[in-house]
């Protein structure tokens, strides 16, 4: 695998760690119905979708390279 599928992973699994600290820590509504939530929340769906999109970019690249023609 390629580093930037490896650095996908990574950016993937820091963002469901993010989710379950901020589901174990923080997302309680308070005395006054406000939503109580932390820096994890954004960094969760910033990470998830930088992870996602490098391994889209990282399966794209090899299929690129996979179907190209020998002669270019």
């Amino acid at each position: 695998m390629s580093k930037l599928m490896w650095l996908g992973i990574a950016a993937l699994m820091a963002g469901i760690v993010s989710c379950i600290l901020e589901k174990t820590f923080y997302g309680y509504v308070d005395e006054n119905n406000v939503m109580q939530d932390s820096f994890f929340l954004p960094l969760t769906f910033i990470l998830i979708f930088l992870g996602g999109g490098l391994i889209v970019a990282a399966i794209a690249r090899q299929l690129g390279t996979r179907f190209r023609s020998p002669d270019e």
